[in-house]
């Protein structure tokens, strides 16, 4: 009898042990591709944690402890929501060391601190507004000969931030002597991450040491109820 006893109190022991155990669980999206949402989900594994990305069915397993699992599934209750709307506004400035000419209308740009940048005389080339949602790609003309081109995404583990993926700043030169349609010519390819409502200053220049530039003001705002 006693050692039945032992036996059954040995069982009992052990049995939180078996719920330490490691526990596999599937989190299947409708709106955000799998593949985003490793990002959120990494940090918050313990060192004997996995996560498996099954594009065919936008589908993730994640395996790890119970407390981990937790903490996903948490992180991940508000990820897979429908695609937000942001609006993004950009200017086109041209920055010179130069005294502007007569008649020759400038701005001013009071979020460039004085002095950080070497040019005097500020002239606006153009400006866009374009409402764009998640995955989607927005071309435009910003004035003139330019055109500027970018794809939008959230930044799965910043909130309050977006990227904007392949920003590219062209420039549509004259044809040649000899006919033509002319070249394309790329002044700027980056990406960028911006903070929402804040303004992203990005400048184009020959050298440090050109005597002119090209500055993008360029600002992402939430657009719609829901953003």
């Amino acid at each position: 009898m006693r050692r039945a006893l032992l036996l059954v109190l040995a069982l009992v022991l052990a049995l939180p042990a078996l719920a330490d155990g490691p526990v596999s669980r599937v989190f299947t999206f409708a709106h955000r591709a799998a593949g985003e949402a490793v990002a959120v989900v990494e940090p918050l594994l313990s060192p004997d944690g996995s996560v498996l990305v099954r594009p065919r069915d936008n589908s993730l397993t994640v395996v790890d402890d119970a407390d981990s699992i937790a903490r996903v599934v948490q992180a991940l209750a508000g990820f897979d929501s429908a695609p937000n709307t942001y609006r993004v506004s950009v200017r086109l400035i041209r920055g010179t060391s130069r005294p502007p000419g007569k008649g020759e209308a400038t701005v001013k740009l009071p979020m460039l601190p004085s002095g950080l940048l070497p040019y005097s005389t500020y002239q606006e080339i153009g400006r866009f507004e374009a409402v764009t949602s998640e995955g989607e790609r927005v071309q435009a003309s910003i004035g003139g000969p330019y055109t500027l081109s970018f794809g939008l995404r959230r930044v799965a583990s910043e909130s309050e931030r977006v990227e904007l993926s392949k920003f590219n700043l062209e420039r549509q030169e004259g044809p040649s002597k000899l006919g033509g349609v002319g070249n394309t010519r790329v002044l700027l390819r980056s990406s960028v991450r911006l903070l929402i409502g804040q303004t992203f200053v990005m400048v184009a220049t020959p050298s440090e040491a050109s005597g002119e530039a090209l500055l993008l003001l360029v600002v992402a705002e939430r657009a719609g109820a829901g953003s």
